[in-house]
C-alpha cells in the first residue's frame, strides 16, 4: 500500500509476493523491496513507475540489508537457515550463505565490512565478511536471539 502520511490516507496499492513482510527501501536508487514470505522471493519495486521485478531466493524470506556501496540486498530465508546474496545490477541472486538456525534480523556494521545475522533457533549471531562473503565468526547470545530493522550502530 501507498499511505499519503499528511492525509493518513491509502492513495495506491502494489501486488508482490506472497505474504510481504520485511521491507527495506534504498533511496539511492528508487527502490523498494519485500521479502515474500511465502512464494520464497524478494520483489524489487521502482518507486518512480511502480513497475515490479520479482527474484527468487530461498525458503522463508524474512528480513532485507541494503549494501548502497556495491549495488546488494541480503535476505535471511528462515527455512533455508541461509542469506541470499542479491546483485541489484543484474537482478539475481548471485551467492547463498549458510547461516545459522532460523535466520531472522540482518544488519550492515556502518564500516560495510561486517554483515550480522540474528539466528533465532540457535542463539547465534553470525559475522559475515562483507568481501569474501564468508561467515568468519558466531557470537553466542541469549536465548531466542530475534532482531529486525537497524541492531548495529556505530
Amino acid at each position: 500500500m501507498i499511505i499519503n502520511l499528511s492525509e493518513n490516507k491509502i492513495v495506491d496499492s502494489i501486488e508482490v509476493g506472497i505474504a510481504p513482510f520485511g521491507l527495506a527501501l534504498n533511496a539511492k536508487r528508487n527502490e523498494l523491496y519485500s521479502a515474500n514470505v511465502r512464494s520464497n522471493n524478494v520483489s524489487v519495486i521502482n518507486l518512480l513507475t511502480k513497475k515490479i521485478m520479482n527474484i527468487q531466493v530461498g525458503n522463508f524470506p524474512y528480513a532485507i540489508a541494503v549494501d548502497n556501496i556495491d549495488e546488494r540486498l541480503f535476505v535471511t530465508n528462515q527455512r533455508s537457515n541461509t542469506v541470499s546474496v542479491i546483485n541489484l545490477n543484474e537482478m539475481k541472486t548471485v551467492k547463498t550463505i549458510n547461516v545459522g538456525e532460523y535466520p531472522e534480523g540482518i544488519d550492515l556494521h556502518p564500516n560495510n565490512i561486517h554483515l550480522y545475522v540474528a539466528n533465532w533457533f540457535d542463539n547465534i549471531i553470525s559475522v559475515i565478511d562483507i568481501p569474501t562473503l564468508k561467515v568468519i565468526s558466531e557470537i553466542e547470545v541469549g536465548e531466542g536471539c530475534r532482531a529486525y530493522g537497524k541492531f548495529i550502530s556505530h
